[in-house]
């Protein structure tokens, strides 16, 4: 064993902490070194969920003990149209993204707007052209809306959001992604527990993330880069409500003829949430093998 002498003369056996010292430095102070080593992502493949829409779990290494884990589903929009639900439409004013999919016939759900103690959504809800929630114009969370009109949607700052010709829309913030860019001036945090965000690929497809963070996980720029880049390459991207609420929903059930496999992707929340941005299955999808969605791969 190794010795040495403390101050009051009493032997002290530094072999018994020096290599839990060592492991502790490693694991926290692993977050702090250059990005090369402390950001190391697990590259996993997109995986057939159902026809037109994939599914994808994949790692963001950070130091030597932690990992942020992103959960997502990508959807083409041949196959599925984007819709806003009030839970209310169903029943209780707050229900889980599972509950509404299942009770909307919708295939996959994730929550959507912020919402305050009675529950009520803050920030504009728009569903099938009805202005349910007006627009929150303060603050520097709340910054974009995820809107669709009869020809699109898109992602777009609360400064420049009109409701005209708006079919569907929900607010959240704030914005992570414009044009394929990290968007600056969001406060740095050292994050934990979980985020829900809503991604646009520049080929228009749509997709779904729950993120659980890391310990260490500084946000918003690691999840940023990590959107912008592979598997993902997120074009537009926009944080939804997150922590407990934070919840993903998708079923691999199947309206067509193309004989898949029953199955889910069942990331629940704590609470159940007032408002769910859900998606759709259309009632004539395109005739074609293997899913639209090799124009984001």
């Amino acid at each position: 064993k190794v010795r040495r002498r403390s101050s009051s003369g009493k032997l002290l056996h530094t072999k018994k902490w020096i290599l839990p010292l060592r492991l502790f430095c490693l694991a926290f102070c692993a977050p702090m070194l250059p990005h090369s080593y402390a950001e190391t992502p697990i590259i996993s493949p997109w995986r057939p969920l159902r026809p037109g829409m994939e599914l994808i779990e994949t790692k963001i290494h950070e130091g030597f003990l932690f990992s942020t884990t992103i959960t997502a589903v990508r959807a083409s929009p041949h196959y599925f149209r984007p819709k806003v639900f009030r839970a209310s439409e169903f029943g209780p004013p707050s229900n889980s993204a599972k509950n509404i999919c299942k009770l909307s016939g919708a295939s996959a759900c994730i929550n959507a707007n912020f919402f305050d103690e009675q529950r009520r959504p803050l920030g504009a809800v728009i569903s099938r052209g009805i202005i349910h929630k007006k627009l929150h114009r303060k603050g520097g969370t709340l910054t974009g809306v995820f809107v669709t009109t009869k020809d699109s949607f898109f992602i777009v700052h609360r400064s420049d959001f009109s409701p005209n010709n708006v079919l569907e829309a929900f607010q959240a913030g704030p914005r992570l992604i414009s044009d394929g860019k990290s968007i600056t001036g969001i406060k740095t945090t050292s994050a934990q527990g979980a985020l829900s965000i809503l991604c646009i690929v520049e080929s228009e497809n749509i997709i779904l993330a729950k993120v659980a963070l890391s310990l260490f996980t500084r946000y918003p720029s690691h999840i940023q880069e990590a959107l912008r880049k592979a598997p993902f390459k997120c074009f537009q991207a926009l944080n939804l409500d997150g922590g407990s609420s934070s919840q993903l929903f998708a079923s691999g059930a199947s309206l067509s003829a193309e004989p898949l496999p029953e199955t889910a992707l069942d990331s629940p929340g704590r609470d159940v949430v007032p408002v769910i941005f859900a998606l759709i299955p259309v009632s004539s999808p395109p005739q074609a093998k293997t899913p639209e969605l090799n124009a984001a791969k």
